[in-house]
């Protein structure tokens, strides 16, 4: 298992904050350093401050290809001439692509909501863009923050307040087929569309 490995599967798991994505993976390596072969991690302060500088740039990285993805997977690849991606096609290829040791045969309902939470931004944030292009308003520019990240730290914060911390609650259950429903009504609406153009 590599660093950028353990990063990205960290960042597909279910999570109250991606911008701890860094501390929890750090955690995690102090608390699994001798099956990870890790142990100066925990003992030399070098070593340490070595991998988490190295681990910052992959947390950095990693976030910004799975935001990327989110993207790709709601606007289509115009190169290419790829459409939208379903959401459970989506789910399978992110989960190949981040889970780590073993990819789950079925990709569990919570990180499917996750996904869809992700999208469901990341689709109102290309709506955004979309408009603004139309009225020919200066976009940003590329490479600038798309304010995706923010927007998702807030939409956690308040599901865990209304929700808890504890992801098998009816609450948490509830919202995570109510956020795949509207992710699968979203992607058919979509798919329609672009078939009509």
């Amino acid at each position: 298992m590599t660093l950028k490995s353990l990063v990205k599967h960290f960042l597909i798991k279910s999570t109250s904050s991606y911008s701890t994505i860094g501390s929890l993976v750090g955690t995690y390596i102090q608390d699994h350093h001798e099956k990870l072969r890790l142990g100066l991690y925990v003992t030399d302060h070098t070593v340490r401050t070595a991998i988490n500088t190295c681990m910052n740039m992959i947390v950095h990285d990693s976030k910004s290809n799975l935001r990327k993805a989110i993207w790709q997977s709601l606007a289509g690849d115009k190169t290419n001439k790829k459409k939208t991606v379903d959401l459970d096609v989506f789910a399978r290829h992110m989960v190949k692509d981040y889970h780590v040791p073993k990819i789950p045969d079925v990709v569990p309902d919570s990180m499917l909501a996750n996904l869809a939470l992700m999208r469901n931004i990341g689709h109102s944030l290309i709506a955004k863009e979309d408009e603004a292009q139309r009225v020919e308003v200066v976009g940003r520019r590329r490479g600038s923050d798309t304010g995706f990240w923010t927007i998702l730290e807030k939409r956690l914060d308040e599901l865990y307040e209304k929700h808890g911390e504890d992801h098998k609650s009816e609450g948490w259950r509830e919202w995570e087929k109510e956020v795949i429903s509207e992710d699968k009504t979203m992607h058919a609406r979509m798919t329609r569309t672009t078939a009509l153009s």
